[in-house]
């Protein structure tokens, strides 16, 4: 016989808690309960405290290539396929064609000087190692992280001597930290534990890593997953349409050469010696280097047309087509690097819109990446915290306006008796006004008349 429990009749227990104090157990909503070190299927992350790269293309290796290191398949891919390695290069210098400015957190005299110190900081990178790239080839190499999923640059730090004014008439010479290059390093080299830390795989530690110093590696995956610190690799969606594509060309290599020339017949005498065979295959091996040929009497050559079944036009379709299919995978659109069948000025600009988009979601990880990281340690390293006001590092899209439909638009609004901002039309046209209308379109701009005096 079964008995129910009776029900609680202590008031204080079925009472809720009052609003301003913590309910039973929320300890537990700020506990991170599924981690990595639980996963079933990351045993590595549970007992040795790393959690490795699973991605498929860099565990396996084709047996016949001689990219034999992790990232192997996706640098045999670019170094293999030019449309793959065109689409690689048009987006990364998308982004290095982005305007660059440091701006400061506000208006204070100490932000502003942050700000001065970050833009310094930055110019010294760039001439400091003289035909090495600077800032440009480092920022670069950061962006290798879009098709490779991870990239990693090592900080040199140095000490460098500055002069500033302190007071009128008298110089203060400041001790700075500056970075003096970034270098890139081979994302195989490095593991992350569970915890996302960054370690470096040496001869001493090849399994766990070695522990790095702060401040001294920019990490940079954008488009990775908090369980994957590793990056999502541009290049692992189009890495099968280029290996399907390498095969096509071999194939449709094979084809040129078996039905673009006719195939050479030698018929010889049956009692020809060895020797006599030898020369037989000399003279059909000179057919396609030499104008004319002797051939001994009795021996009859004729060239023989080879039958095609199909067309070449069957491997330069499939080929376009995985053009096709790259192109939308890596910039969203096709017609910014093909022509298309169907192509007009309307679905081009559309295009254009969409390749912008992922070029700006590009840049907005870059920017995040350099003001999270290598701004703040400049900051950090020669600000008092006090007087930290942290300016960001930002990248604006260059100009890009239909110049002739915008002088359209400015004749629409002269003619409705609009008004126009002098200033913005000579910079929108990239004239320079005379002398006195230059005085006036100050005048205009800053807001000063004889009427304010």
């Amino acid at each position: 016989m079964w008995f129910w429990p009776r029900k609680q009749t202590n008031r204080r227990a079925a009472q809720p808690a009052a609003p301003d104090q913590p309910a039973r157990g929320t300890a537990a909503l700020a506990r991170e309960v599924a981690g990595i070190a639980t996963d079933l299927y990351e045993p590595l992350a549970g007992w040795l405290g790393v959690r490795p790269n699973r991605d498929p293309l860099l565990a396996n290796q084709q047996p016949d290539s001689a990219y034999q290191w992790p990232y192997g398949l996706f640098e045999e891919a670019l170094d293999k396929d030019a449309h793959l390695a065109a689409l690689t290069a048009q987006r990364k210098a998308a982004v290095l064609s982005w305007e660059r400015r440091v701006v400061p957190a506000d208006e204070t005299s100490s932000a502003r000087h942050c700000a001065g110190l970050v833009r310094r900081a930055l110019e010294h990178i760039a001439g400091r190692r003289p035909g090495s790239g600077g800032f440009e080839r480092a920022l670069a190499e950061l962006l290798d992280a879009v098709p490779y999923g991870l990239a990693v640059s090592e900080v040199l730090w140095e000490r460098f001597k500055v002069q500033g004014r302190r007071e009128k008439g008298s110089r203060d010479e400041a001790l700075l930290l500056l970075p003096k290059a970034l270098l890139a390093r081979h994302p195989r080299r490095f593991v992350f534990t569970a915890d996302s830390e960054l370690r470096l795989l040496t001869a001493a530690e090849p399994v766990r890593g070695e522990q790095l110093p702060e401040r001294k590696f920019i990490v940079f995956a954008p488009y990775g997953r908090y369980e994957n610190p590793y990056g999502l690799p541009q290049l692992r969606s189009v890495w099968w349409l280029a290996y399907f594509k390498r095969q096509a060309l071999r194939f449709w290599l094979m084809f040129a050469e078996k039905y673009g020339s006719p195939t050479a017949v030698l018929k010889h005498p049956l009692a020809a010696s060895a020797k006599e065979k030898q020369g037989y295959r000399r003279i059909i091996g000179s057919i396609q280097q030499e104008t004319g040929l002797v051939v001994p009497e009795g021996v009859e050559l004729s060239l023989l047309e080879a039958q095609r079944s199909g067309s070449a036009q069957t491997y330069r379709e499939l080929a376009e087509f995985l053009n096709r299919e790259m192109s939308k995978a890596l910039l969203g659109q096709t017609l910014t690097t093909e022509a298309g069948e169907r192509g007009a000025y309307a679905l081009g600009r559309v295009h254009q819109a969409v390749r912008a988009d992922i070029v700006r979601q590009d840049a907005q990880a870059l920017m995040s990446a350099v003001n999270g990281q290598l701004v703040r340690w400049i900051v950090d390293l020669n600000v008092p915290a006090a007087a930290r006001r942290y300016p960001t590092w930002q990248l604006a899209p260059p100009a890009d306006e239909d110049l002739k439909l915008q002088l359209e638009i400015d004749r629409f609004f002269n003619e409705q008796g609009l008004s126009l901002d002098p200033a913005a039309l000579y910079a929108r046209y990239g004239r320079e006004p005379a002398p006195a209308e230059a005085a006036e379109t100050a005048a205009i701009t800053t807001g000063v008349n004889d009427d304010d005096e």
